[in-house]
Order: C-alpha cells, then structure tokens, then sequence
C-alpha cells in the first residue's frame, strides 16, 4: 500500500503543473469572415440595420419592380383671373387694327388730313406691329415674358392717349407707330405667357383656344365699338379708350403672373435686321398707295422731256400757239 502510493506521487511530480489561470481565446477582427463551421451573428428580429431597406419594402425615390416610376406632378398654373388679364391684352392690341376705320372720315375732315394720307393712320399701326413682331417675341425670351408684356402695355397706353389729344396729321400718325410698337410687345409676350404658365393637357388646350377666339373676335368688334364711340362720343375716343384699360392691366399683372422666372440667355438681339424689316414693309406700302397719284412707272421710265415752246410763247398752263 505504501509503495503504491509513492509510485503515483512520483509519476505525478513528472508531469507539467497546469496554468494557474486560463487565458481566453483571440477573437476574429469584425472585418474578417468567421470559419467555416462557425455559426453567423444574426440580427434581432424586427429590426434594421440603419442605410438597409427592409424586406418587401421599396426604397424611397424608386418604383416597385415591374412598375414604371409616377410622374412628377405638373406646376401649378395661373388662374382664370390671369388668363382673363392676358386676354383682355391681346383684345385690345387686336382691337385697334379695325375700331379706327370707321373713325377715319371724322379724322380727316377735322384734321385736315388729304384723301390719300388719311389711310396711314391704319397703315402705320400695321407696318411697325407686324414688322416688330419676331423682335417682340425675341425681346420677351431674352428680357422676359413679364417684363415685355408691361412695357408693351404702357407704351401702347401713352401712344393711345398721344393719339386720342392730337391736333395735328404728323402726331397721329407717329402715335399709331408707337402703337403697333407697343402692341408688337404685347402680343408675342401673351402668348408666350400662355403657353409656360398653364401645365400641358386640356388646360393651356383651352387657353390656346380662348386667346384664338379672342383675336378673331376683336377684328369684328372694333368696327362695331368704333361705330358706336364715334356715333355718340368723338373719333378721339377709338383712342382714349385704351387708356384706362391698358393702365389697369399693367397694375393687375404684378399681382396676378407674378414675378418673372424665365432664363436669361446671353444674346443680343437684331435691332437692325427688324428695322430694316419694317422699312421694307413700309417702302412698299408707301409705294401701293401713293402710285395712283405720283403714277407707277412715269418717273422711272419716262425720260424729262425739256419744254421747247418759246420763251415769249410759254404760259403756266403749257405752249400757247400764235395766231
């Protein structure tokens, strides 16, 4: 018994003396992939890691797969009170192409104006609004559609109150130029306002179409309005009515369109190109009207015929033949 218990003491002072203290294991850093065998961290149920999209859920900004992306809603347009401004603009510069023609015999007889020249108070309006038309529409792309529209309707206002206080041929005249100016401003500068600030759909269809008949309209009505002021007014008011009209819009058109949000661009525009343009236009007019009297190829093709009657022959009235 003694001799086994010294055998077992003297195996057991053979073998190594264990750790006091057992050191724990390394861990993996995060970055890098667990074993294989090991089992992977899961992510307590019913929550999400922040930056991930739950499952069965679809990002924000994106369609559902299978669906085409919603269509971002279209800008709030103008109102009826707007489109009515424009459209009372656009009547009024139409307006004054037919309300002064039945004025004309008035004009005439108490301005003095000659038979031939009395149609030059219709013909300047029209030369310089068509003439400046394509430089309206360039100016409100470039200054903006606002901006052109007011200036458009006070120089149409001051040349109609110009027109309706004249007292003489040459300023009536000048002022129905400045008219058609004004009203080559107005025009394009509507238009254009209808078609950016009404969203594309049955809405600007329906403005597009108002402002149509509101053109065709107008050529009718002015010789009807004309008739009228000058029947019981003055030919002085065919003018002096667009006074207060085109002052109350140029008012009402800072409340109801708002500032001017249009994209300036960096050209110039081609002054000398609509100018040469309008006196193009204005050559051939003055050539229509005025080659009856003046005669269409008597100057040009007829040479000056010297007067051969003798000096003691010559009367004012031509030859005077001796008896």
């Amino acid at each position: 018994m003694t001799q086994t218990r010294t055998i077992t003491e003297a195996h057991a002072s053979d073998l190594p003396s264990a750790p006091a203290t057992l050191s724990p294991a390394p861990r993996a850093p995060a970055s890098q992939t667990p074993p294989s065998g090991t089992p992977a961290l899961q992510e307590p149920a019913g929550k999400t890691p922040p930056g991930k999209t739950p499952p069965g859920k679809t990002p924000p900004g994106h369609a559902p797969a299978g669906q085409a992306a919603a269509p971002k809603p279209a800008p709030p347009g103008y109102s009826r009170a707007a489109l009515v401004l424009i459209l009372v603009a656009s009547f009024m510069v139409v307006l004054d192409f037919s309300i002064v023609n039945v004025a004309l015999p008035s004009i005439q007889r108490e301005l003095g104006f000659a038979a031939s020249a009395a149609q030059w108070v219709v013909t300047g309006y029209a030369i310089t609004f068509g003439g400046l038309l394509i430089l309206g529409g360039r100016a409100a792309d470039l200054f903006g559609r606002r901006r052109m529209f007011v200036t458009g309707l006070i120089a149409f206002s001051a040349a109609s109150l110009a027109g309706g206080l004249a007292q003489d041929p040459v300023l009536l005249v000048a002022s129905r130029a400045v008219q058609g100016m004004g009203a080559a401003l107005v025009a394009p500068a509507a238009l254009s306002l209808i078609t950016t600030g009404f969203p594309e759909g049955p809405k600007r269809t329906r403005a597009l179409g108002l402002y149509g008949a509101t053109a065709s309209v107008g050529f009718v009505a002015g010789q009807v309005l004309g008739g009228f002021l000058v029947e019981f007014t003055s030919w002085r008011a065919v003018f002096l009515v667009n006074v207060p009209v085109g002052l109350a819009a140029v008012l009402l058109t800072r409340r109801l369109l708002g500032r001017g949000r249009e994209q300036r661009q960096p050209r110039r525009l081609d002054v000398s190109g609509a100018l040469l343009i309008t006196l193009a236009v204005a050559s051939v007019v003055f050539a229509v009207s005025e080659g009856a009297a003046a005669g269409w190829l008597g100057i040009v093709l007829s040479p000056r015929v010297p007067n051969r009657c003798p000096r003691r022959t010559r009367s004012p009235g031509g030859c005077r033949t001796s008896t």
